[in-house]
């Protein structure tokens, strides 16, 4: 029977699988929506790298140890200092630009997006234009807009604020591409 148990594990470890048990698991995305149930309204963000531990599955959707849902895919097994490849937060924007520390805000009047944008590429932008899309969890585009940033040297890190009428907990996931500039 202990074999039988090992090979599970082992298959379950392998596979990638998502299991209940005391191991940590970490956010992977840079960032993932808390809900009150699985495809329930978002309460609250969780940064990249935060350790949560799994409580129960069902389906594509993990309970978890901060009183609230998240999807799988945002989930690793792998600590932070185990990951290559990849910067904490750090996404690609298009054009040597990438994002991140991207934090959603409520308020009164919708959602404060506000994160940093890095220049990587190898011209500096004096007016780089961003487009930022804002999806629901059906995938739904909920939102779409441009952002302006002047002055974007070779290796320059810029903070970037927005504010936007969509409502937070309307909100799955965004996306913020380079669109142009120069």
């Amino acid at each position: 029977m202990h074999t039988v148990t090992r090979i599970i594990t082992s298959i379950l470890v392998c596979t990638g699988a998502i299991h209940a048990a005391d191991t940590p698991y970490y956010i992977s995305a840079d960032h993932a929506i808390l809900r009150t149930s699985p495809g329930g309204p978002g309460t609250a963000t969780i940064r990249e790298n935060t350790e949560i531990r799994v409580m129960e599955i069902q389906g594509d959707w993990v309970r978890i140890s901060l009183t609230g849902w998240v999807q799988k895919l945002v989930l690793t097994a792998s600590p932070p200092s185990e990951k290559s490849g990849k910067t904490t937060g750090e996404l690609p924007a298009g054009n040597g630009f990438y994002y991140r520390n991207v934090r959603m805000t409520d308020e009164i009047i919708g959602t404060r997006i506000a994160g940093e944008i890095l220049n990587r590429g190898d011209q500096s932008g004096q007016l780089v234009k961003f487009l930022v899309q804002l999806y629901g969890k059906d995938g739904t585009l909920l939102f779409s807009d441009h952002m302006n940033l002047a002055d974007l040297p070779v290796g320059s890190t810029v903070p970037f604020e927005t504010l936007v009428g969509t409502p937070m907990t309307e909100i799955d996931h965004y996306l913020i591409q380079y669109n142009g500039g120069y």
